[in-house]
């Protein structure tokens, strides 16, 4: 599946349901709205998208907790990306982002350490 130019990997269940809602969503109906609007969560300023606050509230009214999947997503992410680079893509503070590497145990000196060793050996 893609999101723009990008492709983005989703289990197929959740794909299904991505691709029903870009093909079946409806105009925005906001205050001001335009007839049509290129997010595919319009948020309640016309040509804005939906705030992480907003649907958040959405997904908890359809009894979705949405604070699972975030913390597990972040958890992923601190696991996979040095603390500042986790930091400066989610506008976390360092503080947050090192917290998060050190809870998954992520050690980005052993690694760093381990790369260097690997390209003065050339393997």
């Amino acid at each position: 599946m893609h999101l723009g130019a990008s492709a983005l990997e989703v289990p197929p269940p959740l794909q299904k349901l991505l691709a029903r809602l870009v093909n079946e969503r409806r105009p925005f109906r906001g205050v001001g709205s335009p007839t049509a609007t290129p997010w595919l969560f319009p948020g309640l300023d016309p040509g804005l998208p939906l705030t992480a606050g907003q649907l958040g509230q959405r997904l908890r009214r359809l009894g979705v907790g949405p604070a699972a999947g975030r913390r597990s997503a972040l958890a992923h992410l601190a696991g996979s990306l040095p603390a500042a680079v986790l930091a400066q893509a989610l506008g976390l503070s360092p503080g947050t982002a090192v917290r998060w590497a050190g809870t998954v145990g992520a050690d980005w000196a052993a690694y760093a350490a381990a790369f260097v060793r690997s390209a003065s050996t050339g393997s």
